[in-house]
């Protein structure tokens, strides 16, 4: 459900990062920094990750969302709990990883265990070798090249801001396509019970169904890094407004507030599974436990 009601954001990131279609290299040294901050915060093998969003639609909130992850790369253990709240509903799950089982806890206290599948070693290999991500992270750098100059550093703090005026007119129309087709197919979710039974009620997810004069209005990011070289807190602001098909107007606002803390101190609690009931589940089957 995240990466659902997150879909909007990831367009808004895709029209940003088609601008690098436009220029050639040019190296920036607030984009060297927030890259290379990133990619130590995402090597982090013991660390807690807060996350807030908020999704307004002309000025009234419809989305909040409230992420906590803690990672224990060294014992072996990830925990995640997850709070969304709409106007009509509200969602508490939290997913533990130990041993290598998904263990889901809903907001009634009922334990739901995934079955375990057989992976394709040779498919993770590809996906995690060294040589792909270093061929990954080059495409991202030249695509990204004209906005290098937008990251701006002093000191500790980092930020990027770029508005609508800013960018080409042919991406504008670009960008506006891509949002559109983003939310036609995601506007309108609603995730069943019967395909993830650890919910307690089907959950809907809506965004206004945008159609014309679709505008990125603005990106800005601010990042604080630490003397460490990691991401200790990230704010993002996201602006994109439009109409729908009878004409509708909607101003739809994104906000991510994100947080590192208890880098090597966070202790993640494993699970006795023998010593609660539980269900298993392969989404769309469900077999019972004690």
């Amino acid at each position: 459900m995240k990466k659902k009601l997150l879909t909007i954001v990831a367009i808004a990131s895709v029209l940003v990062i088609g601008l690098g279609a436009y220029s050639v290299f040019a190296a920036s040294p607030g984009y060297d920094a927030f890259k290379e901050a990133w990619k130590n915060t995402h090597l982090l093998k013991n660390a807690t990750t807060t996350t807030e969003i908020v999704v307004k639609d002309n000025g009234q909130v419809i989305h909040e969302l409230e992420m906590t992850m803690k990672t224990d790369f060294e014992e072996g253990l990830g925990e995640g709990k997850i709070h969304h709240a709409t106007e009509n509903q509200e969602l508490q799950l939290t997913a533990l990883i130990q041993d290598k089982d998904l263990v889901i806890k809903n907001g009634a206290g009922e334990y739901f265990v995934l079955e375990k599948q057989t992976t394709d070693e040779g498919a993770m290999k590809k996906h995690n070798d060294p040589e792909m991500m270093r061929l990954v992270e080059f495409m991202i750098d030249s695509i990204t090249s004209p906005l290098h100059d937008y990251f701006q550093v002093d000191e500790n703090i980092l930020t990027f801001a770029l508005t609508n005026e800013e960018v080409p007119p042919p991406l504008r129309k670009l960008g506006e396509l891509m949002i559109k087709m983003g939310i036609k197919h995601h506007h309108d979710i609603e995730l069943a019970t019967e395909d993830y039974p650890f919910l307690l009620e089907n959950v809907k997810v809506s965004l206004p169904n945008l159609e014309n004069d679709i505008v990125m209005e603005k990106v800005n990011v601010q990042a604080e890094l630490t003397e460490e070289g990691f991401v200790k807190s990230q704010d993002i602001l996201i602006l994109i407004s439009g109409n729908t098909a009878d004409g509708e107007f909607h101003e739809l606002e994104i906000t991510i507030k994100t947080k590192t803390t208890h880098v090597g101190s966070t202790k993640v609690e494993s699970l006795l599974l023998e010593m609660i009931d539980y269900e298993t589940f392969q989404f769309n089957k469900v077999h019972k436990f004690h």
